[in-house]
């Protein structure tokens, strides 16, 4: 498990070591530039059956900051951290429609699986075009550092199977989670 720097606290008559401190701060301002974060994505179409919560299935990451990976191709529906604290987060999906282009489609961020608590969730409703762009979305959350995890799901009302596409064209398209570590844990 990652830790969070703590500073030194000085004791009465404590001599100042110029090494001691100059690593300590080290220590400090590199975790501050570089906090454990992470962007899990999905590379390629996945297929969401209708009226059902599908997990998206990650596949690469474009950045893994942390003591050990957040994100691992052994389970790639799961984003773990390992340092415990609260962290900001986005998440991006693209729906393209198959069948009807319109209904709804929804983006889920979830702690601890589908059944346990709902970190973010964006319900978006389809007029008539073909896709649906739900980009940047936010959240905030708390996370202990050994057991918590996020998974993203989606969800629509399609008649049809519908694709998390992967457009190059369009940005914030790619089924795609980020977290970074924001703060200690209160």
């Amino acid at each position: 498990m990652g830790t969070v720097p703590v500073p030194r606290t000085w004791a009465q008559r404590d001599i100042l070591d110029w090494q001691i401190t100059a690593l300590e701060l080290h220590s400090i301002v590199s975790f501050i530039m570089n906090p454990p974060m992470v962007t899990a994505q999905r590379t390629t179409a996945q297929t969401i059956t209708n009226a059902a919560w599908t997990l998206i299935t990650f596949e690469t990451t474009t950045i893994d900051v942390a003591s050990e990976p957040m994100w691992l191709s052994t389970d790639p529906t799961k984003v773990t951290p390992h340092t415990p604290g609260v962290y900001k987060g986005t998440f991006n999906v693209t729906g393209s429609a198959t069948g009807a282009a319109t209904g709804r489609l929804m983006g889920q961020v979830t702690k601890n699986g589908l059944a346990t608590e709902e970190v973010a969730r964006r319900d978006q409703r389809r007029g008539n075009i073909a896709k649906v762009v739900m980009g940047g979305i936010p959240f905030v959350v708390s996370m202990n550092g050994t057991t918590d995890y996020l998974q993203l799901y989606i969800w629509h009302d399609q008649t049809t199977p519908i694709s998390i596409t992967t457009d190059a064209g369009i940005a914030n398209t790619r089924p795609e989670l980020h977290l970074r570590w924001w703060k200690k844990l209160p």
